[in-house]
């Protein structure tokens, strides 16, 4: 699916960067961390590029890849994602949104101040 989708629509698509995100979520939950790492990286720099900083989708792809960086034994990059994302998603869209559920309970899991 993800190949037909960037040969389609191109690498940028919406569509095509949801394709990238669940491939990732399926290899991390395949115990493949580091591929899941590099295609959530890809996924969030597109996304930050096509959609901004603010996007559910962008913030969404920040919660992601910081679940994959703690499985990986990277808590100081999960943080600085947590901390980055979370006063934007409070902010901007409230506690009710489920990245923002997300994002909240890392922050307590992490040690990561509410704003």
């Amino acid at each position: 699916m993800l190949a037909l989708r960037r040969r389609v629509l191109g690498d940028e698509h919406p569509d095509t960067l949801t394709s990238m995100s669940n491939l990732a979520l399926t290899l991390g939950a395949q115990g493949n961390h580091g591929g899941a790492r590099a295609l959530e990286e890809q996924v969030l720099a597109l996304r930050r590029g096509v959609l901004g900083d603010e996007h559910p989708d962008t913030l969404t792809s920040m919660n992601n890849l910081a679940g994959t960086l703690l499985h990986l034994g990277d808590a100081q990059g999960a943080r600085a994602l947590v901390a980055d994302a979370l006063p934007v998603a409070l902010r901007k869209y409230g506690r009710a949104p489920e990245f923002s559920r997300a994002l909240v309970a890392w922050a307590k899991y992490l040690g990561v101040p509410e704003p």
